[in-house]
C-alpha cells in the first residue's frame, strides 16, 4: 500500500481546491469532490513553496533535544518507548516560535 503523499492527486481537481481555498470559501472535503489525494498533494505543494521551512531551521536543535528528552520516563530512566503526552506539550511550544 503507498502512502497517501506518495500518491499525486488530480492535477485538474487540485487546482479547483487551490482556488476554492485561496477566495476563503467553505470546502465540504467530505462532500466526494475531492480524492485524499487531491488535499495531500495540494497540503504537499503549499508546504513546499513556503519562503521558510515550517520546522526552521532556526529551531532544528529544539526539535532535536525534543526528541530526546521525550525518551525518558518521569524517573528519568532511558526508554525506547517516547512519552508522547510530554513530546506534544513540548513541540505545542515550539509551535508558537513558528513564524
Amino acid at each position: 500500500v503507498e502512502g497517501l503523499f506518495r500518491v499525486p492527486g488530480n492535477g485538474a481537481r487540485q487546482q479547483t481546491l487551490k482556488e476554492l481555498l485561496n477566495s476563503g470559501a467553505d470546502v465540504n472535503l467530505e462532500s466526494g469532490d475531492f480524492h485524499p489525494n487531491d488535499v495531500a498533494t495540494l497540503l504537499k505543494t503549499f508546504l513546499g513553496e513556503l519562503p521558510e521551512p515550517l520546522l526552521t531551521h532556526r529551531h532544528f536543535h529544539v526539535h532535536l533535544k525534543i526528541a530526546d528528552m521525550t525518551l525518558f520516563d518521569e524517573q528519568g530512566n532511558k526508554t525506547t518507548i517516547p512519552n508522547k503526552e510530554r513530546q506534544i506539550e513540548a513541540l505545542q511550544l515550539l509551535f508558537l516560535l513558528l513564524p
